[in-house]
């Protein structure tokens, strides 16, 4: 049993920056340098994560989305009170969008659960004006190429935003195929729209190596 204002991590030291002691927040290596992905007609987007795809992080979604395991959600909230801190003022949040098929065979929406913790973080309103209309393979399976072409065509506009700013929330970001497709389906609507694309975890194998020192 997790005891009381402890660390979520350590579970010995006390509490200092939200659910973790000052030592294991450092340890994190929080906010890595954001990555970008070039889309069409030479816009770059840029993704932001709030922390790497490895160690207890990666458990941590793993244990969301594969096991339903919300005694995860502290370290979580942890990862999303730093994407916080760059999220500007006056925009709307949009928690990638999946399937109906896929919602009703995992029975739950992991990425919008975290979503509605990032808006009540931010007190930003959610946006839900984009459909995913085609259902492929899950992108850890492919790499970027076969990536790209999985989610081509595979998003819909049903509405645009009521803010000029969009942030896209992801659960882990690799290639960043899935936000790059997203965010081309809203600049289509509408280019003059700012997009910051964001991801509890970047799962790049290039990612900066600091993370493996850190866990």
């Amino acid at each position: 049993m997790q005891r009381k204002n402890v660390c979520t991590l350590c579970q010995s030291k006390p509490l200092a920056v939200g659910f973790l002691c000052a030592d294991c927040d450092e340890a994190m290596a929080w906010l890595p340098p954001p990555f970008n992905v070039e889309c069409a007609n030479g816009r770059v987007l840029e993704v932001q994560a709030a922390g790497y795809y490895v160690g207890v992080l990666a458990q941590a979604i793993g244990q969301l989305k594969d096991a339903e395991n919300l005694q995860t959600i502290p370290l979580l909230l942890q990862a999303l009170g730093k994407l916080a801190q760059i999220i500007p003022d006056e925009a709307v949040i949009l928690p990638l969008p999946t399937t109906h098929a896929r919602l009703v065979a995992r029975g739950f929406y992991p990425v919008g659960l975290l979503a509605d913790y990032l808006s009540l973080l931010t007190d930003l309103p959610l946006y839900t004006g984009v459909e995913r209309i085609q259902d492929g393979a899950h992108q850890r399976e492919l790499d970027r190429s076969a990536r790209l072409t999985n989610v081509q065509n595979a998003f819909a506009l049903t509405t645009l935003p009521s803010a000029s700013t969009v942030v896209l929330l992801d659960d882990v970001a690799t290639t960043g195929a899935t936000l790059q497709a997203v965010a081309e389906t809203l600049w289509q609507a509408d280019s003059s729209l700012s997009i910051l694309a964001t991801c509890v975890a970047h799962g790049s194998p290039q990612f900066d190596r600091r993370a493996n020192a850190a866990l």
